[in-house]
């Protein structure tokens, strides 16, 4: 592996991977998953100028695969693993809590409103690089974001900030 791979892989690893167990809801399909995504954006060696541009191109290739996890049989016959959450352990007992809340508020959501709501809230991507990543218009991102939020606020109350 070249050292720019390897410095990408260790940048973008848990990124990919906590995107992938929010959309897959389950720890051994995300590991798989995740291990997928660098396969194929190793194995194509794209040409990209920036690390940046690269994690864009790996968020697609993660759309993607889930897009196939999804239309499977097997996935669809599995029951997903939603005990299991991606929790920082530095965390305080409170934010713990209100971590858990969101992340099973998210994980109930629909992955039509579950995937931009992810992608713009923790991976900080812009409406336009979400549609880009989804293959979708920036008008049909926002609707989902709205939409999404919406669902989010009626499951954690309206005291919840989001």
């Amino acid at each position: 592996m070249k050292p720019e791979a390897n410095e990408l892989v260790n940048s973008c690893y848990g990124h990919i991977y906590s995107y992938l167990y929010m959309m897959l809801k389950n720890t051994i399909d995300a590991e798989d998953a995740t291990q997928e995504t660098f396969y194929r954006f190793l194995s194509k060696e794209p040409e990209t100028d920036s690390v940046e541009e690269a994690r864009k191109y790996l968020f697609r290739i993660a759309a993607n695969i889930c897009r196939n996890y999804w239309k499977s049989g097997w996935y669809r016959r599995i029951v997903p693993d939603t005990e299991k959450v991606l929790l920082d352990e530095a965390c305080a007992e409170e934010d713990r809590e209100r971590s858990l809340d969101l992340m099973k508020a998210m994980m109930a959501l629909p992955k039509k409103y579950r995937n931009p709501l992810h992608l713009y809230y923790f991976e900080d991507l812009t409406i336009a690089e979400i549609a880009e990543t989804l293959s979708e218009k920036e008008s049909t991102v926002k609707t989902q974001l709205a939409r999404g939020r919406a669902k989010l606020k009626k499951e954690l109350g309206e005291n919840y900030e989001i």
